[in-house]
C-alpha cells in the first residue's frame, strides 16, 4: 500500500470533493483497522521511518537533519498535514516547489504516516536516511551483523505466523504440540539430508499455518489453508517462500507425496518440489503422532540409524488413532527420504 498506488487508485476521486484526505482515510480503514488489533496489544513507544517521503515531510516541515537522523514531532506532523490536506496536487506543487510526482502523492504519504503514528504513543516520527541499498551492502560487508539480524527476521517469520493462525482460531496446543515433534524431527535429519535453518524456519511456520483452513470449512481444510496463507501477510516473508508454506499445507493430509499438488507454475524447478515433499512428509509424520489431538505423549527420543528414524514414545494412554494414522504416514516418509521410520513405546514395539 504505497502513496503512489493509492493515488492511482483514487486518483478520480479527488477533483469531485473538497475533502479528499477524509476518501483516503476511509480507504485505508480497513486495512488500519487489522493492525491497530495487533499494534496497539504491543505497547509501541517508538515510530522509525526511512525513505524519500518521510524526507520530504520532514524537510517541508522545517525539521534540521542531525547526522543521519531528524525528529518529526506530532505537532509539527499535524501543523504539515493541516496545511497540504486540502489543497491540490497542483496547488502543493506552487506552493511548496515540489515535482509532480511529488504533489500527488505527498497527501497519500502524509495520510499513511498518520495513521500509523496513531497506533502507537510515539510523541515522533523518528526519520532516517538509510536505505535498503544501504543494509543490503551492509548486510553483505558485515557477516555477524548480518547472522543477527537473520535470526531476527527467522523469529519475526515465526510471531507473525502465530498471528495469523491466531486470527483464525487455530488449535494452539495440537499446533504446539506437533511443532515440536516436527522439529525435533527435523533437527535430527538436517545433516544427513543437509537440511538447512531457513527450511527449518518454513516448516515450523507451515506447522503452525497448516490447519487454518478449518476456519472457513472443516472439508478439504487444506485447500482452505493454502488460500489463507497465499492472501495472508507473513513478516519478513517473500511470496516464493509463503508459496512453498502454502503448499506444504495443501499437501499435508494427502495419501501420497509422490503426487505433490503444485499450484503454482512458478514452482518449477525440481529442487523446489523436492523441499516441498520432505517438509511435508516431517509434517505428516509429526501430524500423525497427535492424531487425537490430545497430546498423547509426554516424552520423545529419535534415533537416527543407517536406514531406520526410530521414534520412542514414553505413554500410559491409549494411542490406537496414532498407531493407526502413523501407519499410513510411514510409508510416505520412506518414499521421501528412502529410510523408514519406525514408532515405539518405551522397551515395547507398537
Amino acid at each position: 500500500m504505497g502513496s503512489l498506488k493509492i493515488n492511482e487508485i483514487l486518483k478520480g476521486l479527488q477533483h469531485k470533493t473538497d475533502e479528499f484526505h477524509i476518501v483516503i482515510d476511509g480507504y485505508l480503514s480497513g486495512y488500519i483497522y487489522n493492525l491497530d488489533l495487533f499494534i496497539k496489544k504491543l505497547n509501541i513507544n517508538n515510530f522509525y521511518a526511512s525513505g524519500k517521503e518521510i524526507e520530504l515531510i520532514a524537510k517541508l516541515a522545517g525539521i534540521t537533519r542531525k547526522s543521519n537522523n531528524f525528529n518529526i514531532s506530532r505537532a509539527s506532523f499535524y501543523r504539515l498535514y493541516n496545511n497540504v490536506k486540502s489543497k491540490t496536487p497542483k496547488q502543493l506543487l506552487e506552493k511548496y516547489d515540489l515535482g509532480e510526482v511529488e504533489a500527488e502523492t505527498l497527501l497519500p504519504s502524509m495520510t499513511i504516516y498518520k495513521n500509523l503514528m496513531n497506533l502507537t504513543q510515539s510523541s515522533q516520527i523518528i526519520g532516517s536516511t538509510v536505505t535498503i541499498e544501504t543494509e543490503v551492502i551492509r548486510n553483505m560487508l558485515f557477516d555477524n551483523r548480518h547472522r543477527e539480524l537473520k535470526k531476527q527476521s527467522f523469529k519475526n517469520i515465526i510471531a507473525s505466523s502465530r498471528s495469523v493462525a491466531k486470527k483464525y482460531n487455530y488449535n494452539q496446543e495440537h499446533a504446539e504440540t506437533i511443532e515440536k515433534i516436527a522439529l525435533d524431527i527435523f533437527d535430527a535429519l538436517k545433516e544427513r539430508f543437509q537440511l538447512s535453518e531457513k527450511e527449518r524456519v518454513l516448516l515450523q511456520a507451515a506447522v503452525i499455518l497448516h490447519d487454518i483452513g478449518k476456519y472457513m470449512n472443516l472439508k478439504k481444510h487444506y485447500e482452505h489453508s493454502y488460500y489463507l496463507i497465499r492472501n495472508s501477510d507473513i513478516a519478513d516473508l517473500n511470496s516464493y517462500d509463503k508459496n512453498i508454506i502454502a503448499h506444504i499445507s495443501l499437501n499435508h493430509s494427502q495419501s501420497s507425496t509422490t503426487n505433490l499438488k503444485i499450484k503454482d507454475n512458478t514452482l518449477k524447478n525440481h529442487s523446489d518440489r523436492v523441499l516441498i515433499a520432505k517438509l511435508t512428509a516431517i509434517l505428516k509424520i509429526a501430524d500423525s503422532l497427535d492424531k487425537s489431538h490430545k497430546e498423547p505423549f509426554s516424552e520423545l527420543e529419535i534415533n537416527l540409524e543407517e536406514n531406520e528414524l526410530e521414534l520412542i514414545i514414553n505413554t500410559e494412554k491409549d494411542i490406537f488413532l496414532e498407531k493407526w494414522a502413523f501407519s499410513n504416514k510411514s510409508r510416505i516418509f520412506k518414499e521421501i527420504f528412502g529410510i523408514d521410520v519406525s514408532l515405539n513405546k518405551k522397551n515395547t514395539l507398537l
